[in-house]
């Protein structure tokens, strides 16, 4: 029976997570679950006989390229597979739970290592990703109330906004409802003007039209007073 201190296990979750966490602060980039592979691969050739290396690198590719193309689908029609990501989601805790509890042998442990793995870099990913932090923000009731039909990223970059001092990473997101597409941003804050008509704008416009925005609005000053009152709570608070 598999142990759950498994010391291989404990290395191949590790390294699963380890390269999801690469991947995500390279903005997904493929390569970095690719290499996944190849660590995990060789951890586990180790502790294994050579006729498993093909049943460790599908595994291997399984936990970590598995991932990247589960967001691109799920970014591309994620209201209408989402139904399909609950099952999915419960199916694999399944798989989890049962080659725990009843896996014998190097098939039970590698099975029990891939699905974590798996799991972990899915959870981490829907965690931290800004593309979720933008759809959670869109189905706010004040806003849409609902998720978007269809999502992509449209610009990534750093910008020294809105301090234009410290630079910070902004994502431009664009996304429909019905017929109707729309631009959003994630960076300083999250939010998306549906009252202008973007199309056909490039970023450093849409961009440009966020900063101008902010500043017309008075969303920094708000931002700083609430920062510091923050600030002035906390050092009372402790002192």
């Amino acid at each position: 029976m598999l142990h759950a201190n498994d010391g291989r296990i404990a290395v191949g979750i590790g390294m699963a997570f380890l390269f999801r966490l690469i991947g995500f602060l390279n903005h997904e980039k493929l390569w970095w679950p690719l290499g996944g592979i190849i660590v995990f691969t060789v951890v586990l050739w180790r502790h294994r006989d050579p006729q498993s290396a093909s049943i460790l690198l599908g595994g291997s590719a399984l936990a970590f390229v598995g991932p990247y193309f589960f967001r691109q689908a799920v970014i591309r029609r994620y209201g209408k597979t989402k139904a399909a990501l609950v099952f999915g989601a419960a199916v694999l805790a399944v798989l989890v739970l049962a080659t725990r509890l009843f896996g014998d042998g190097p098939s039970g442990e590698l099975s029990f290592g891939v699905y974590s793995a798996f799991c972990v870099g899915v959870l981490f990913w829907s965690a931290s990703d800004p593309m979720f932090e933008m759809m959670r923000w869109l189905a706010f009731p004040t806003e849409w109330g609902r998720l978007p039909d269809e999502i992509h990223l449209f610009d990534r970059r750093r910008l020294a906004w809105p301090s234009r001092r410290n630079a910070v990473d902004c994502c431009l997101f664009r996304f429909r409802f019905d017929d109707k597409w729309s631009y959003g941003i994630v960076g300083p804050l999250t939010f998306a003007l549906f009252d202008q008509d973007f199309d056909g704008k490039s970023p450093e416009e849409i961009y440009a039209a966020y900063a101008e925005w902010y500043d017309r609005a008075g969303v920094g000053k708000l931002i700083e007073k609430t920062i510091d009152r923050e600030v002035e709570r906390q050092i009372e608070k402790f002192g």
